[in-house]
């Protein structure tokens, strides 16, 4: 068995290229001062207000709904990243959770202030406005950022329900459904007990692209800078071939959610060996090591989501 160690998934982003890294990153850099939203935007809100009686808000510029209407979160699932990864940001969690909007139901006007994440829409269609003056409709597979510089809201004008996938950092004791331990909803993978494979397997590494960052500092001002200052909440997407392998790793001080979008993946564990379906949510942390591969016919496509310091 050949015991060369490739880049573990969490590092795999730093070789997709400075181009995928900044995808996202233009729209989110621009100061919220200079925003106020689309036309689109406010004729929407407009239309609310005179059709349904919807009462408004202004954040960051942008009007949009009060309050929630048809909106459940589901599937919660959290992890505590500990001081080791994110000093000087006590009380928030690492958080992967759903989203569900039904139809004619409405996401307020709010921005990510103290809760940067990236959100994905896994099924539906739904208008998003934001106070970057851009509104468009967001399909499956589409990706946006959340952060405290800008505000958004959500309209789903379709008659099925969208789910909507979201992985953020939250605040334990004021952000919603922000709780606490794992409960049900992912795969928790590795522990502390620095266990090892016996075997891992070979194969081609994945292909790593549509990358995005959330610079951590910037989103908590007063935190140490020597901690979070040297990290950021990143988003890739990572394709494994068929016949293809992330060898074994641990994943210490970098926490991942990723969510199987296409296909199925094993899963290696010093435990035993176990196939992961299509719509599989897997949070990655811990000292033992764990390892992948791909033993079908087709790729199978990642969205991930972690902790970082992107120069470690």
């Amino acid at each position: 068995m050949r015991t060369t160690r490739l880049l573990p998934l969490a590092a795999l982003a730093l070789v997709a290229g400075q181009a995928a890294e900044a995808q996202l990153a233009p729209a989110d850099a621009v100061p919220h001062t200079a925003r106020g939203g689309s036309e689109a935007a406010k004729a929407a809100v407009e239309r609310l207000a005179a059709e349904q009686g919807v009462e408004t808000r202004t954040a960051r510029g942008l009007t949009g709904p009060a309050s929630l209407k048809g909106v459940k979160r589901v599937e919660i699932t959290t992890h505590d990243p500990g001081e080791d990864v994110l000093p000087g940001v006590g009380g928030h969690l690492f958080r992967s959770s759903y989203v569900d909007v039904e139809p004619g139901g409405l996401v307020a006007v709010h921005p990510h202030a103290d809760r940067p994440g990236f959100l994905q829409v896994v099924s539906g269609t739904i208008m998003l406005h934001k106070s970057d003056a851009a509104s468009h409709e967001m399909r499956p597979g589409d990706f946006t950022a959340a952060t405290d510089q800008l505000a958004h809201w959500w309209e789903n004008r379709g008659d099925e329900t969208v789910r909507i996938w979201v992985v953020d950092l939250c605040d334990a004791e004021h952000a919603r459904g922000c709780a606490p331990g794992m409960t049900d909803g992912a795969t928790p993978v590795g522990s502390d007990d620095g266990a090892t494979l016996s075997e891992s397997p070979e194969g081609e590494p994945p292909s790593v692209g549509r990358t995005a960052a959330i610079d951590l500092m910037g989103e908590f001002p007063d935190a140490v800078h020597d901690g979070v200052g040297d990290r950021v909440l990143r988003l890739r997407r990572v394709e494994i071939a068929p016949g293809g392998a992330v060898p074994a790793h641990p994943q210490p001080e970098r926490p991942n959610y990723f969510r199987i979008a296409e296909g199925e993946l094993r899963l290696h564990t010093p435990e035993g060996t176990r196939m992961l379906e299509q719509g599989s949510i897997v949070l990655e942390r811990g000292t033992s090591e764990r390892a992948f591969d791909n033993p079908g016919d087709a790729a199978v496509v990642l969205h991930a989501v972690d902790i970082v310091d992107p120069e470690g």
